[in-house]
């Protein structure tokens, strides 16, 4: 891990042209706080050790103070620093984005998703109405930088920014003891589902087989179900 800190570190540092011998303060925006690309893409991967970073948060670019942001080098955010505008469209993505680097700040666009969204997915015709996919596309255009949970998303995004790389999803088990390996004795038999809500293809077929669970009585209160990342809100309670 120390390993793959020294090098996401050393490419923050090529962004900001700092020296290796000066402190890098970074602003990570939680524009989507308590959801699993805050906590996974933002709030994880920071969490690690970084020898010479200062890590300051915030929810919205818009509670960036004029002092603050004099003092920043780095703003990271996942997928998007502003939101679309029926009057605006994209033009709003460049304008945000000077005021961000008044002071020279560099932006690191985080991609943990790609920006053209599937039939399947729960959030694709809010994408088409509100054009999102190419609002989203030129966030990576304009970003100074990308990171991505993949090579797969690497490979697509350096297509339209050639200053991305791949920062996955690790788990910092020294801060999050639920990701330390640990036998737990159990007298039932366990089934978890660690996956996207918004896929709702994906959770559709899980239909059949939890409807045979329901349905079969001598089976009851001999197992227990585990929704990974469960938060209230619509998408999840629609399970």
């Amino acid at each position: 891990m120390y390993i793959f800190n020294k090098y996401i570190v050393r490419f923050y540092f090529f962004l900001s042209n700092l020296s290796d011998f000066c402190r890098m303060n970074i602003c990570l925006i939680y524009n989507n706080a308590g959801t699993g690309s805050s906590y996974y893409r933002l709030e994880m991967p920071h969490s690690f050790n970084m020898d010479g970073v200062n890590i300051f948060c915030v929810e919205s670019p818009l509670m960036i103070e004029a002092s603050d942001l004099e003092m920043l080098d780095l703003i990271i955010v996942n997928r998007s620093w502003c939101f679309p505008s029926s009057d605006k469209k994209v033009d709003i993505v460049h304008t945000t984005a000077k005021l961000l680097r008044t002071y020279g700040t560099k932006i690191i666009l985080d991609m943990d998703d790609h920006w053209e969204l599937g039939t399947g997915h729960s959030f694709y015709k809010y994408y088409q109405e509100n054009k999102m996919t190419d609002f989203v596309r030129e966030h990576v255009k304009v970003a100074d930088g990308v990171i991505t949970s993949t090579k797969y998303l690497e490979a697509e995004c350096r297509n339209l920014n050639s200053k991305t790389i791949t920062l996955p999803n690790v788990p910092n088990v020294s801060l999050y003891e639920q990701y330390s390996l640990k036998s737990v004795p159990k007298s039932k038999f366990g089934i978890g589902y660690f996956g996207g809500a918004q896929h709702e293809e994906d959770v559709e077929l899980l239909r059949i087989s939890m409807g045979k669970l329901s349905c079969d009585s001598s089976l009851d209160g001999r197992y227990l179900l585990a929704l990974a990342g469960y938060n209230d809100n619509p998408v999840y309670n629609a399970y």
